[in-house]
């Protein structure tokens, strides 16, 4: 698994900093199931990717669709336990603890950018 930073593309403002993306299908199918619940400033990037499950998940969390440029498509906020959430149009999905994105200002149509950790 990678690990980076995601920024608002307008400002380079950091609003995520320590995100993991998924390099392979078998951390993608993965993704949450099993591991600790997210702390604040942390998230799952997924890709591709364009709909998630909760099974098995003991918490909620907030699940941001963005396309292949990461503009925000979607966002399914408090997301529960049990639950199935997708977007059609997504190539990405941004896994974060409950209630982050709105912390976050997260919104439909805003650019994020991907800052590989060196």
């Amino acid at each position: 698994m990678r690990y980076g930073t995601l920024c608002n593309d307008t400002d380079r403002k950091v609003i995520i900093p320590k995100v993991s993306i998924t390099e392979n299908w078998i951390e993608r199918a993965r993704g949450l199931l099993g591991r600790a619940q997210l702390e604040e400033g942390e998230a799952m990037l997924i890709s591709p990717c364009n709909s998630i499950h909760t099974f098995f998940m003991p918490y909620a969390i907030d699940v941001v669709y963005l396309d292949k440029k990461m503009h925000i498509l979607k966002i399914c906020s408090d997301l529960s336990p049990w639950s199935l959430s997708g977007c059609r149009t997504a190539f990405m999905v941004l896994e974060l603890p409950a209630r982050a994105a709105s912390k976050n200002n997260l919104q439909t149509g805003m650019r994020l950018s991907w800052q590989e950790d060196i």
